[in-house]
């Protein structure tokens, strides 16, 4: 199929597999032509200064070893390619985030001769070129993240035509439009924190009121039995000082409860001093919380009756 409208993709990947990769029938991620790039190039000049951001100026650095060498200016920059509706490559971004590689369109380009007009995801070019301000590392790709992605849109498709009565599929729907809302911002401070621990609430926690069970007791029993059941594992000792996970629930629902309450942890102290020193920092905990969220919505996605029931524990 023929394709005429491309979406300019900010993440500088690096993919040494063959391309293009088709990402859905007729969908196509490649490099940039150079026609492409012109369009890119007018594009970034509109944004003024975040459009000369590193990580959209430069080429990304491969290697480590490469770091000292003079950067080359950017030529390099990945678009997917396709035709007709443009919703599908919305929904596919939405659903990337919640895997390892959080494909991020930044607009969405017509044919030129076209009377359609371009789609800016403007707020999130600029948090990602904020966010990764001096950071201009290539961005590995796994073909593996582009299949699950795929499968993850789909199956928001489908969850999100179900009968109304579909409780357990229409809460993972409602818990997945709050995340992309989420990723649309900033991906750190504690309001973000906040925010994501609020939606890991939503979907495997019940009023404490009505059982006496308290949050933290339900976060600190449920999140490592769910964690078992992830495909992508996620281990606590790689984020934290510690390996229990019962433990580091318990000490992130105390960092969550006091930034809640106007507060600040204290990660200059061990727990056992009522602090959280075995958490590190605030974006050990924020990277740790996000991509339980992740796993979780992809979990329940995959399986929903299971998160519902569970809920209600």
């Amino acid at each position: 199929m023929a394709t005429d409208t491309f979406a300019f993709v900010l993440n500088p990947f690096h993919y040494a597999g063959d391309l293009p990769i088709e990402l859905s029938p007729g969908v196509y991620l490649h490099h940039a032509t150079n026609a492409q790039k012109e369009i890119i190039e007018r594009f970034r000049e509109e944004l003024g200064l975040i459009g000369k951001s590193m990580i959209l100026s430069f080429e990304p650095i491969l290697d480590e070893s490469d770091r000292d060498r003079l950067l080359q200016a950017r030529t390099t920059f990945w678009v997917i390619n396709f035709s007709g509706d443009s919703q599908p490559i919305w929904e596919l971004s939405h659903a990337a985030q919640l895997t390892d590689s959080e494909l991020e369109v930044a607009a969405i380009f017509p044919p030129e001769s076209s009377f359609r007009p371009r789609e800016i995801n403007q707020w999130r070019v600029f948090y990602f070129c904020s966010e990764r301000w001096g950071r201009y590392n290539a961005q590995p790709l796994d073909y593996s993240d582009v299949i699950l992605a795929g499968w993850l849109a789909g199956k928001l498709r489908e969850f999100g035509l179900v009968d109304k009565n579909e409780n357990s599929k229409r809460a993972v729907v409602r818990a997945f439009d709050d995340f992309v809302s989420l990723s649309r911002e900033h991906r750190s401070g504690h309001l973000a924190l906040l925010g994501h621990f609020a939606l890991i609430e939503a979907l495997v926690t019940h009023d404490p009121a009505k059982s006496g069970m308290s949050l933290t007791h339900q976060l600190r029993t449920k999140m490592p039995l769910l964690m078992r059941r992830f495909a992508r594992p996620l281990l606590v000792s790689e984020y934290f000082d510690l390996g229990d996970v019962r433990k580091a629930w318990e000490l992130l629902y105390d960092v969550r409860s006091r930034y809640a309450h106007g507060e600040e942890p204290d990660f200059e102290k061990a727990s056992k001093n009522k602090g959280v020193k075995e958490l590190r920092d605030p974006r050990s905990v924020f990277r740790f919380v996000r991509e339980s969220l992740k796993r979780l919505i992809v979990l329940a996605l995959e399986e929903p009756q299971l998160i519902y029931d569970l809920k209600s524990c």
